[in-house]
């Protein structure tokens, strides 16, 4: 039988991958698990009974608030992680900027909510800098911005590379600017910075892709290099992690339990960013409330055969319906990232309006833009040996 942590780890992942902290969401609410749930832990019969008493202990843990009699709950204010980079600024006040602003990691957020939720974001400046504070808070690019930023380059540790334009003076760079000089000061004392970038508008309302936490690396020619925390905020992104696939997770490397909820939500962001918010299968993605909804990042090869979530190259993004076919085998990928259906009739005939036999023996449409960040070989071959032996 799982240990009762699994349960806690993989559904406070899934309440946080959904809900920032403070959202009110209800009981039927995480109910919406229990598919996923029931793929990882076939051998529970009552999933809904286990959900509700999953989050009595998430409650007792103080990760979880009971909101109401009436089934409504919330997810408290994030904590610092052991050997957490946040730790590194002194200030409270802005270290809770920081853990907000990861917290809402890869969400399109309204300004009007930003303003009440991160501080000095009221304001119109591109390089915010707290007074009395030697280093910058955040950054963030809108469209009516005069400086050439660029787009940003998901990596597959979950880092992503983002240029960003120093603030001038009359046409030109000036690097003796208070912004600039917060800005070089983080990159002096790693200390990382929230970065944003303004959206689409919905309604009239301007909003912000909020991209999270990233390092200030570098100043190279006219920009700012920044990179983004990985799916491991306690090691520091690396420049070359194309180069290398470890399928399985480092014994050495061990996390503690608000460490692994963290990384493995992390995980889940960093999939669905890599994928462009839509089924790497049916290529179909629904956002809500600048939300993704209904798709999950899936393991090749799964957590507990000791699968890596730091690396996204270990992952496949997927709807609902195809993650839970996925993990049950009914179909897998190649090395050519080819479609392979299992030989049972059962499925075939019950899937004949599905995506899955319209996809048989063709590439899969929706990969991620980067070839190197595509699944890794030895995860597609773990995965399609396991595919092979469970329909001997």
């Amino acid at each position: 039988m799982p240990p009762e942590s699994s349960w806690k780890t993989e559904l406070l992942a899934m309440l946080h991958d959904r809900w920032a902290t403070r959202e009110v969401f209800s009981l039927s609410d995480a109910y919406g698990f229990a598919e996923t749930l029931t793929s990882l832990h076939p051998e529970n019969k009552h999933v809904e009974d286990k959900v509700r008493q999953v989050l009595q202990d998430l409650r007792d843990d103080g990760e979880v608030k009971f909101e109401d009699d009436r089934g409504h709950y919330s997810l408290l204010k994030p904590t610092l992680v052991p050997d957490d980079p946040i730790s590194r600024e002194s200030d409270s006040e802005l270290r809770g900027t920081l853990l907000t602003i990861r917290d809402l990691d890869d969400q399109v957020v309204t300004s009007e909510r930003l303003q009440g939720l991160i501080k000095g974001f009221g304001g119109h400046k591109g390089i915010y800098k707290p007074g009395g504070s030697e280093r910058a808070l955040w950054v963030r690019q809108t469209s009516r911005g005069v400086y050439p930023d660029k787009d940003v380059v998901p990596q597959s540790d979950g880092s992503w590379v983002y240029l960003y334009s120093p603030e001038g003076r009359e046409g030109k760079i000036d690097l003796s600017l208070d912004t600039n000089k917060g800005l070089l000061k983080c990159m002096t004392d790693r200390v990382p910075i929230g970065v944003f970038r303004q959206a689409e508008s919905e309604s009239g309302k301007t909003r912000y892709r909020v991209l999270g936490l990233a390092y200030v690396e570098k100043l190279e020619g006219d920009h700012f290099v920044l990179r983004g925390e990985g799916n491991d905020v306690t090691l520091p992104p690396l420049e070359n992690v194309e180069t290398t696939f470890s399928p399985y997770e480092l014994s050495s490397h061990r996390l503690g339990h608000v460490a692994r909820v963290l990384r493995d939500r992390r995980f889940g962001i960093s999939v669905r960013r890599l994928y462009n918010h839509r089924c790497s299968l049916c290529n179909v993605g629904y956002m809500l409330s600048g939300r993704s909804i209904g798709l999950e990042a899936a393991h090749m090869i799964p957590v507990e055969s000791g699968g890596n979530l730091g690396d996204s190259r270990n992952g496949i993004l997927l709807c609902r319906n195809h993650h839970a076919l996925f993990d049950q085998y009914a179909w897998t990928i190649d090395r050519e990232f080819k479609v392979r259906v299992a030989d049972d009739g059962e499925l075939r005939e019950s899937a004949v309006a599905n995506h899955i036999l319209q996809r048989e023996g063709k590439i899969l449409p929706n990969l991620p833009q980067n070839r190197v960040s595509y699944p890794a070989t030895e995860a597609i071959d773990w995965r399609l040996d396991a595919f092979e032996s469970a329909w001997k």
